[in-house]
């Protein structure tokens, strides 16, 4: 039984991150020529916003195509989009621990036998929605718990 996988971020958010960073450079263009053209003085907020807009895009975008969970050779690997990378063998691992609160974000947390976080993360419910972490947890005998 082959329990790999390789979990991203749903599709429609990299649509919306391309939606925002076209509207952010219509808006810093428009900014611009209402400038050169002298239609207002104040347009500068205009173009910090747009700037603004343009930014937030292309970070969610790099955000999407760098953030993966993943199992892989009896590994998991979670790759975050701003620090450094966390994996643990499924060896090392005593248990996984998810903690869910009131609002939509949980926290996942990998453990050694020792107490010791292997890989932690944030999760909106995406790395459960398909069975594939629960299942690949099952195969290896880890322990889930929900908190």
């Amino acid at each position: 039984m082959n329990n790999e996988f390789e979990i991203r971020s749903p599709r429609w958010t990299y649509i919306v991150m391309i939606f925002t960073v076209i509207l952010g450079g219509i808006i810093t263009v428009a900014g611009i020529i209402c400038t050169i053209m002298q239609v207002a003085e104040e347009i500068f907020v205009l173009i910090f916003l747009g700037v603004f807009f343009l930014v937030l895009g292309l970070i969610g975008m790099y955000a999407y195509k760098k953030e993966c969970f993943m199992y892989k050779g009896k590994e998991y690997t979670y790759i975050k989009p701003f620090r450094k990378s966390q994996s643990a063998s499924v060896h090392e691992i005593d248990k996984v621990v998810v903690r869910t609160t009131q609002g939509v974000i949980m926290y996942v947390y990998f453990y050694d036998k020792d107490g010791k976080k292997l890989i932690s993360f944030a999760d909106d419910g995406t790395a459960f929605k398909s069975g594939e972490f629960e299942d690949s947890l099952e195969a290896n005998n880890i322990t889930l718990e929900i908190l």
